[in-house]
Parts: structure tokens; sequence; C-alpha cells
């Protein structure tokens, strides 16, 4: 099954419009090249604060263009030398070579889509450790044709790898029984693949002091393990970020000053032009975040600037009903309430499961309110994408309640027969 659904799913992905950062990525991935021939080019450096691409490795994760890198690599395709200009219209960008050729972007495009059919399994060993093979099967066909997956995560962007290393660190909370700190690795993965993930980090962290297994190591051992895995978890981060290797506490601390000016002066250019774009209070943006994941139209673009040039792969892409046909108000809605059952019943399913299922159910249960809340509090603007994180949690939610539904749908069917038969035999 997840063999039938990748291949169409891989089919599909020419047939999604195009988005500028796409190019970013691509473009980016000559970091791959670089660093074998000349390695010292992409560490940081004081007095390059205008670099293009200095600028890009500060703000950006690197995962994702690793991995187009190594697509390029094998397909035998260059790095553009151009990246996408913002100021710039459609065609001026085209005329000035940032619009990729259609085998450089379907390479790119499936270099981080190989990551689907690996995140559909693990999603159905994630459900099944939960709840056994329907809720295994649920969470699966849930994350498959969730309409966002089918959309950002066929594009050369972070959101695949996104998705693809936070249900890679949900799995291994459920597998890492003993020597918890080798979460470090899938947790260190998600966080650079976007880092929207972090919250993922304190996840980990807590299921060090609250196991599945529940041994009784000291609290001495438990430090010890929390050590080894902030020790592991920077160790990935240093090698897949090369611009940290020569001055990386100077680094960081630029990186994270370019970052909070970037969002910042998003936040001051967005609200100049639409009051209402940013959302300003913690039930505005609670609000933005359930509409997106649950009611919105899955967004081709974040912004309008080049709507009118994508519209004709937009309407190609919508024509079919598997893009669209899970959200709106009645779908999404009856997605949204069915996702808040599950979300709660799943509380009471902990007093009846195993031990080591009820503790991986609460760790899960606190990671979706760890992940939705740093998503409310820290994120004001209210791009669809940005959403991704909480996927793997909807889906699995989505499954509890629509699994505690069936099972009452089939009960009642099964009174319903039964009183009738009864009443049959009486009239007998």
């Amino acid at each position: 099954m997840i063999g039938v659904i990748s291949i169409a799913y891989w089919f599909g992905l020419g047939k999604v419009p195009f988005h500028p950062d796409e190019q970013t990525q691509i473009y980016m991935s000559g970091d791959l090249e670089q660093l074998f021939s000349q390695p010292t080019q992409l560490f940081w450096q004081p007095n390059h604060h205008q670099d293009l691409r200095q600028r890009y490795r500060e703000l950006d994760p690197p995962l994702t263009r690793w991995l187009i890198g190594i697509g390029r690599l094998i397909a035998g395709l260059p790095a553009p030398d151009v990246d996408w200009n913002w100021t710039k219209d459609w065609d001026g960008n085209q005329a000035s070579g940032a619009l990729p050729s259609p085998m450089l972007l379907l390479v790119s495009r499936l270099s981080v889509a190989i990551l689907f059919p690996i995140s559909l399994l693990l999603m159905f060993q994630i459900g099944f450790s939960l709840g056994g093979k329907p809720i295994a099967w649920l969470t699966m066909l849930t994350l498959a044709g969730n309409a966002l997956v089918l959309l950002h995560t066929r594009r050369a962007m972070a959101e695949s790898a996104l998705l693809g290393t936070a249900i890679l660190t949900l799995w291994a909370i459920g597998q890492i029984r003993h020597k918890t700190y080798w979460l470090a690795i899938p947790a260190a993965l998600a966080f650079n693949a976007k880092y929207l993930n972090a919250p993922l980090i304190f996840v980990c962290l807590l299921a060090i002091f609250y196991p599945l297994d529940r041994n009784h190591l000291s609290l001495k051992s438990r430090i010890f393990q929390v050590i080894l895995f902030l020790f592991l978890l920077m160790s990935v981060t240093l090698i897949l970020n090369p611009f940290l290797w020569s001055s990386p506490w100077k680094a960081v601390q630029d990186a994270w000053q370019l970052r909070k000016e970037l969002v910042n002066e998003q936040v001051i250019a967005y609200s100049s032009s639409n009051q209402d774009f940013v959302r300003d209070t913690i039930p505005k943006r609670a609000f933005n975040l359930m509409v997106n994941i649950f009611i919105n139209r899955p967004a081709i673009a974040d912004v309008a600037n080049y709507i009118q040039n994508t519209r004709a792969a937009e309407d190609i892409y919508f024509s079919n009903p598997f893009t669209w046909f899970s959200r709106g108000i009645i779908a999404g809605g009856l997605a949204a309430i069915l996702t808040l059952y599950g979300f709660i019943m799943a509380l009471w399913r902990v007093k009846y499961a195993s031990p080591v299922s009820s503790r991986y159910l609460i760790l899960i249960w606190l990671a979706t309110i760890f992940q939705m809340a740093a998503l409310i509090i820290f994120n004001p603007l209210p791009f669809q994408r940005y959403v991704m994180p909480l996927i793997p949690y909807i889906c699995i939610w989505l499954s509890f309640g629509l699994e505690s539904v069936g099972k009452l749908g089939i009960f009642s069917y099964q009174q319903i027969i039964s009183a009738w038969y009864k009443r049959m035999k009486s009239i007998d």
C-alpha cells in the first residue's frame, strides 16, 4: 500500500506549482560541491554580513540543501548560479536564470520527496505502538491523504525534511527505551530540517526522565544521559553546519541576531500593508493555526507577488479533488472535531493501555501541546506551511477519533440489530 501511494505521490511532483523559495534551496545546495572543493568558503566570516550565501546559512537550517545537493550530484546536474530576486517580476527572474529548468526542479523535488514512503512506514509503526493495527492504518492513511502534505512536501523546500525528521523523532521515542540519549540524533536532524521542530528537543529530554520501560535509573544517571544527549545534539548540528566550524559561538550569535531582525522586518512589512495579516494576540494566532490546519485550501504562495504567474499551474493542480477534498468548513470542520475528540479520548485510553503504550501516549500528548504552544506563542506570521510540524500529531489524534467513532457506530448497529431480532422473535 505504501508503494502504491508513494508512486502516485511522486507522479504528481511535476504538477505542483513552483514556489520561488525552491530556487533558493536549489541555489544553496551548491554548498555540497563547495564543501569538497573549498570548504573554508563555507565558514562564517565576521566581515561578510552582506554575503547572500552566508546570510542563508545563518537563517536557514541546512538539511534540505544537503539532500537536494546529493540528488543533483546523482543526476549530474549543476547548482544554479543565481538566486530568486523578490524585487524583480517573474519575467525578470526568468531572464536572469533564476527559474530552474523542469529537470533540475523535478530532481530537486524528488531529492526531498524520497522521504515520503519512509514517513508513511514510520507513521504506521507509531500508530501500531499507540493503538494496534486499526490506529496504524488510519494514522498512515490520514498522513498520505493530508492536503497540506501533498502540496508542501512535494516542493524543493524544507517541509518534506521537516515532516520526515519529526516523524522519525516521534518513532524513535517509542523505540529507544534504555540509552535514551541516542534520541539526540533524530532530534538534531529534525532541528536542522526546520527550526520549528525545536520543541521535539524538549520532548526527547522529557523521555529521558519519563522512559517507556520504567527503568530505575538514578537521578545521577539520568542527568548524565541528558549531558550525552546535549553533546550529541550539538555535535550533529555542528557537523551539518560548516559555517559554524571556524567561530561557532560568534556565528551562532550573529545567526540569532539576524533571524530576530528578519522576523521583525517581516512583521513590520506585512502589518504596514495589511493590519490584519500579522496576528498580534494569542487567541488570534490559535484561531489562525486551526484554520490553516483544517479549513483553508492549501496555499500555493505565502504572498501574492507572483500569484498570476502560477495561476494556470494552480488550476491544473487543484483539478485533482484529492488535493483539496479534505478541506473547507464541512470536511475540515468535521476533521477538527474528530481530532479534538481523539485528543481527549487518548487520555481515557491511557488507563487501559499497557504501561509502555500508556507512557508513549502521554509523551505524544504532551508533545502536541508543546508544539502547538510554541507555534502560537513564538510565530506571529500566519503562513500556512508553518503549521507543518503539527501534522503528525493531527494525523494521530484524528485516527483515534475515527476509530472511536467507528467503534461507537458498530456498537450502535449491533444494538439496533439485536433489538430488531428480539422484537421479531417476540412477534413470532
